[in-house]
């Protein structure tokens, strides 16, 4: 593994076994293919309209690198805004039916979701507590 990590000036210097870094290779390699067919599975998930909301006529796809989303942006609103309240991530009924997951397991996945939106929102806006007034309301439903 050392011979794979020398800059390439040393490379100049002394070839590198070719063999030194083959096993390291052979053993990542299963690892990232295991990962690439779990994120290509995810992209293909149906973004389902569950009756959370009151219209969905101005969602928009988004498609991220690891994520699909619906989503409406008012550019005007946003630039204006100066809070934002979050309202905590949830399971949607039919998603939280057909689940497998365990509740500890879905709690993970709503804190993970919403520590990210709050990381994320706060650099840009101050962030409120749910009984406060804000510009804007942030609310992330898991289908």
């Amino acid at each position: 593994m050392a011979a794979c990590l020398r800059s390439r000036r040393e490379a100049h210097i002394a070839p590198v076994d070719p063999g030194a870094c083959g096993a390291d290779h052979r053993v990542i390699w299963p690892f990232v293919l295991v990962l690439s067919m779990l994120a290509v599975g995810c992209a293909s998930a149906p973004l389902d309209q569950v009756g959370s909301l009151q219209s969905y006529d101005e969602l928009k796809p988004s498609d991220g690198w690891l994520a699909r989303s619906l989503m409406r942006v008012s550019k005007d609103d946003v630039l204006a805004a100066r809070t934002v309240r979050i309202i905590p991530t949830g399971f949607s009924p039919p998603a939280a039916g057909k689940s497998t997951l365990t509740p500890a397991q879905r709690g993970l996945i709503t804190n993970a979701v919403d520590r990210t939106l709050c990381s994320g929102l706060s650099q840009r806006f101050q962030v409120v507590a749910l009984t406060e007034p804000a510009d804007l309301t942030v609310h992330a439903m898991v289908t």
